[in-house]
């Protein structure tokens, strides 16, 4: 079951990507042909430098999540002002109420996170795109780069800065509150790692689909980076309702992820050429469009 409290197995996962990633390099620089998706030759194509660096920070996130250790003791403990107001309106009242908040935040921040990957790079681009590796492997090697680097400055700033959460108040008068009263993470407040790691792909899906017909409507792609981005402030949310973060613990996280998982792709690769608007007539464009309806329905 998903834990409230850790996000040790994202950096495991990207280790894995980032290694497979080593392995397959060469086999990235195929061209595609007869697919639906084509590659912008004006975009770079996942440098060599871009591989070290993304293996560099999963190397840094693993050293971070098990080599150090959070903070015992608050660096910042007071509240901004209207952060206990907004407490105050949105803490679910019930210890059941506020671990229910908690859990379903975890599942919604891994679905927003790794929609992009699963569903645009493996399903969409590389499955029924007859298996179009070049844009799919692209699309991945993006998404690596953009959540290591993601995870590598939030963990960073937990231990850094080292906030108290607001359930913490909680605890104090009451130690049967939460169950995670008290717990090693009680310091690691600033910023929300779930907000953060889910507006990473949030901030992924809106490039990718700026610049890439993946469902082959402007409408459907569109719409996918709006869903996606609703799931995460969604996420946001319950981070306040579960009581484990403070709003600007939300705000900043929101901010943080949506920067980094919008700029990586944009700034070193599609921002080098205009949207692919024009794309091949392969034999799964069929496949495709029910696909993009179903897609669509779903509220993506």
């Amino acid at each position: 079951m998903v834990t409230r409290h850790r996000i040790a197995f994202l950096p495991r996962s990207l280790c894995l990507l980032a290694a497979a990633v080593a392995v397959s390099a060469p086999a990235a620089a195929q061209q595609p042909s007869d697919h639906r998706l084509v590659w912008n030759e004006a975009w770079p194509r996942f440098r060599a430098w871009e591989y070290a660096a993304t293996g560099v920070l999963v190397a840094g996130g693993l050293a971070l999540e098990y080599l150090t250790r959070q903070p015992r003791e608050p660096n910042w403990e007071s509240p901004l002002p209207g952060e206990l107001a907004v407490r105050d309106a949105l803490a679910a009242r019930t210890r059941s109420g506020r671990e229910a908040a908690g859990v379903l935040s975890d599942y919604m921040w891994i679905t927003a996170q790794w929609y992009t990957q699963v569903v645009d790079a493996l399903v969409i681009t590389f499955l029924v795109d007859d298996q179009n590796f070049d844009v799919a492997w692209q699309m991945s090697a993006m998404n690596a780069e953009a959540m290591a680097l993601g995870f590598v400055l939030t963990r960073g700033a937990h231990r850094l800065v080292a906030r108290s959460r607001p359930l913490e108040l909680g605890c104090e008068n009451d130690p049967a509150y939460d169950g995670l009263c008290p717990f090693s993470g009680s310091t690691a407040g600033f910023p929300s790692g779930h907000a953060s790691m889910a507006f990473v792909g949030a901030g992924l899906t809106c490039a990718h689909h700026q610049y890439l017909p993946i469902y082959g409507d402007a409408a459907a792609d569109l719409s996918a980076c709006l869903g996606v981005t609703a799931l995460a402030a969604t996420t946001g949310v319950l981070r306040i309702v579960s009581d484990s973060h403070y709003t600007s613990d939300v705000i900043a996280a929101s901010l943080l992820g949506f920067a980094v998982g919008y700029a990586v792709p944009v700034l070193l690769h599609y921002g080098f050429g205009e949207p692919a608007r024009e794309y091949g007539v392969g034999q799964n464009a069929a496949a495709l469009g029910t696909t993009r309806v179903t897609l669509v329905s779903a509220g993506f």
